[in-house]
């Protein structure tokens, strides 16, 4: 499977929140297996949100950022999140279980030369760990 969608296409089908998303979602997925229960067998690829940008009442830039997709042994879809050097710190997991129950870890933070603005939108997210990391945990089902 491969994938090159705007970005925003993608949060105007999923999200509820009214912001603004820039970008493109890069999808390589060449092996995808499921079991006949609906599990994830087998999964490897990586999916990437080029040139990211979200925000209101601008987006701002977020860098690029990458997930590692690979199957648990449980039968979960799993993706290992990481940033790759832009303006947003970002690392974490996602997971995704075969009843669509699905739940995001990630810490975020921002780098040197990162607009003021994404220090304080991250800020409403929550309070810094030790090392300055926002902590953001989501879960819910689809």
């Amino acid at each position: 499977l491969r994938a090159d969608l705007p970005a925003a296409a993608l949060a105007e089908a999923y999200l509820t929140l009214p912001v603004i998303v820039q970008g493109r979602v890069l999808a390589d997925i060449p092996s995808l297996r499921l079991d006949r229960q609906g599990r994830f067998s087998h999964v490897e690829g990586v999916v990437g949100w080029l040139n990211a940008a979200s925000g209101l009442p601008e987006p701002l830039p977020l860098g690029d950022l990458r997930a590692t997709l690979t199957a648990t042994e449980a039968g979960h879809l799993e993706a290992v999140i990481r940033d790759q050097g832009g303006p947003l710190f970002a690392e974490g997991t996602a997971g995704l279980a075969p009843d669509g129950a699905y739940q995001l870890r990630l810490r975020l933070g921002t780098r040197e030369g990162a607009r003021r603005e994404l220090s304080q939108a991250l800020s409403f997210m929550g309070r810094p760990d030790a090392e300055g990391r926002i902590p953001l945990n989501l879960s819910g089902r689809f």
